[in-house]
């Protein structure tokens, strides 16, 4: 679950968190996918990830930028939850792999 792993988190980790949680709402999406964790880390200021892709990819400085707009473009296919506020957040075995590996 979420919840015990959060404890453990630095205020950065949680808001990238918050970042990426925040985008899977306003995509009326309620399973907290790798891929939210992601655009949470590229989408915060002064990202640590932002820098690797940069200085591992220095020919392409749109990476960042394209990896955030693919990911959004695989989100249109995802289900979507019904309303105007989400039920419950849901977790996969993959998220929850890369919370306990963090």
């Amino acid at each position: 679950m979420l919840q015990q792993h959060i404890r453990n988190f630095t205020n950065k980790v949680i808001e990238v968190l918050n970042v990426g949680s925040m985008e899977m709402i306003n995509l009326h999406e309620d399973t907290l996918t790798p891929d939210f964790v992601l655009l949470g880390l590229l989408e915060k200021e002064n990202s640590i990830i932002a820098e690797i892709l940069e200085a591992t990819y220095p020919h392409d400085n749109e990476l960042s930028q394209k990896i955030i707009d693919q990911t959004y473009a695989l989100q249109k296919d995802q289900p979507k939850f019904q309303g105007s506020a989400i039920g419950h957040i849901q977790v996969p075995k993959e998220t929850e792999y890369l919370f306990k590996s963090a």
